[in-house]
């Protein structure tokens, strides 16, 4: 049985729970975040330098291997604070190199899953686009009137379907948003990580919503301030102070956003284990 207190499947405690893991093993959450964003910030500061100097931006052929790694090493350090976070609740911590240890067997798993989910995702996003693709390439031919019956049923047509694409996104966001946690925390394939976060979801579809948009909302600040630091057209950075504050808020975050993940999943695995149900959804 879960040892997550019973106040967790309260959205904002569970956040307020997760202030407590995080303050039992901060050293080893700090570690594996600053790991995990290092490479991106030198690549940040690479291509200011770059820019600043007026010196020949690094080459394609440079920044795409650096960016991959980056990503890789990102993925591998977020999988091990899930496992760090897991360990704490379960009254078993272990050390940083332990929690990064124990990513190997299921890195590659959660990779899958992952460009299984964002493709799935893209592929939603374009079925929903399409209509209004089509119906701009109408509107855009000379034969084809702008207030004609069927430009109008077009418009109607691309509407209904943005709105099914949002739906839709959600829907997945929030029925597959635990998949990342059970890869990290039970031995389970990867369909069959897909069926757990479908299944742990059940019945409380709209509290997990309000996790994922009260979660979003606290590292908020720290988009704010990164994006306040960029010129949005080139990805320069135009303010150090701003930038590397939004970092440091960004490293303090990013543990205490996964941590709360955890304890919503316990929280459900508790609710599921105890044979209770709702009908939210």
């Amino acid at each position: 049985m879960s040892t997550t207190p019973a106040f967790a499947v309260r959205i904002w405690s569970a956040i307020g729970h997760a202030f407590a893991v995080y303050g039992r093993q901060w050293p080893v959450f700090i570690g594996l975040v600053v790991m995990g964003n290092f490479l991106n910030f030198i690549i940040a500061w690479l291509r200011q330098q770059a820019a600043a100097t007026g010196a020949t931006p690094l080459p394609t052929l440079l920044v795409i291997p650096l960016y991959l790694i980056g990503i890789v090493v990102s993925m591998w350090c977020y999988l091990a604070m899930y496992i760090a976070s897991d360990r704490i609740l379960q009254q078993t911590p272990a050390s940083f190199a332990q929690n990064l240890r124990a990513v190997r067997g299921k890195f590659w798993r959660y990779v899958g899953v992952t460009l299984f989910v964002v493709l799935l995702m893209m592929a939603i996003m374009f079925g929903g686009m399409l209509p209004a693709i089509i119906m701009r390439a109408l509107v855009g031919n000379a034969a084809q009137p702008t207030a004609s019956p069927g430009a109008l049923v077009m418009a109607i047509v691309a509407t209904l379907a943005m709105a099914a694409m949002i739906a839709a996104l959600l829907y997945l966001m929030v029925r597959l948003s635990l998949y990342p946690i059970v890869i990290a925390v039970e031995p389970r394939g990867a369909t069959g990580a897909l069926r757990r976060s479908r299944a742990l979801t059940r019945g409380a579809f709209w509290r997990t919503l309000g996790v994922c948009v009260a979660l979003g909302l606290c590292f908020a600040p720290a988009i704010v301030l990164m994006l306040l630091a960029m010129n949005v057209q080139d990805q320069t950075i135009r303010n150090w102070p701003l930038y590397i504050a939004g970092q440091v808020v960004s490293l303090g975050l990013n543990p205490l956003i996964m941590i709360a993940g955890v304890i919503w999943y316990h929280a459900l695995k508790a609710r599921q284990e105890a044979g209770t149900s709702t009908t939210t959804t």
